[in-house]
């Protein structure tokens, strides 16, 4: 997988965790879920999967190998 693509879906995943407005939850939710839908390739991930994505994230962040929120809208800024 593109590196820049894993980056930003890790700052999209951390900044949807920041979140307190429901409105703005339901919102991309339901844009997911359309996604989802019109996507022929998506399949879901296993428990499996799933449970390892969890392990490897919690390892890059004991490791801190990790993206600063700061950072990362700096280089974003130059994505185009």
């Amino acid at each position: 997988m593109d590196v820049n693509l894993q980056s930003r879906k890790i700052a999209f995943v951390l900044a949807f965790l920041n979140l307190e407005n429901e409105h703005s939850i339901d919102l991309l939710e339901k844009v997911l879920e359309k996604e989802m839908i019109d996507s022929p390739d998506f399949s879901p991930m296993t428990i499996d999967e799933l449970n390892s994505r969890i392990d490897r994230s919690l390892e890059d962040s004991k490791a801190d190998n990790v993206t600063e929120q700061s950072q990362l809208k700096k280089e974003m800024a130059n994505w185009k």
